[in-house]
C-alpha cells in the first residue's frame, strides 16, 4: 500500500512539472548614439517587417536615447530598425530579432 501511495505522488508532481506555459511577449530595446557616442534624445524610430507584414510601429527615444517596443503576439520576428536624428538629415538601420520570453538590445549609431 505505501508503494502504490509514494508511486501515486511521484507520478503526480512529475505531471505538474510538465505543465505547458504559454510564452511571454518578446520586447525590443534599441539604444540610439551619435557618431560621438552620446545617447540622442528624442530620435525617431520606425520598425518595419518584411514586405507585406502588419508590422509598422513607430517611436521615440527618451532622454537616455531609449526606446522598447513590446511585441505582442508573443512570435518570433526580424525587423527593420530605421533610426532619424530629431534635426538634421543623420539617419541610420539596424535589424532586430525578436525572440520570446527575452529582451533583445542593439545600438544604432546615426551619423
Amino acid at each position: 500500500m505505501k508503494k502504490i501511495l509514494l508511486l501515486f505522488i511521484c507520478s503526480a508532481g512529475l505531471m505538474l512539472s510538465s505543465c505547458y506555459k504559454e510564452p511571454e511577449n518578446g520586447v525590443a530595446k534599441i539604444r540610439v548614439v551619435d557618431i560621438n557616442d552620446v545617447y540622442v534624445q528624442g530620435a525617431n524610430i520606425q520598425l518595419t517587417g518584411p514586405t507585406g507584414s502588419y508590422i509598422n510601429v513607430s517611436g521615440t527615444t527618451d532622454f537616455t536615447g531609449t526606446w522598447e517596443y513590446i511585441h505582442d503576439p508573443a512570435l518570433e520576428v526580424i525587423l527593420h530598425v530605421h533610426v532619424t536624428a530629431p534635426s538634421g538629415p543623420a539617419f541610420g538601420d539596424n535589424i532586430i530579432r525578436i525572440t520570446p520570453d527575452e529582451t533583445e538590445s542593439i545600438t544604432v549609431k546615426i551619423q
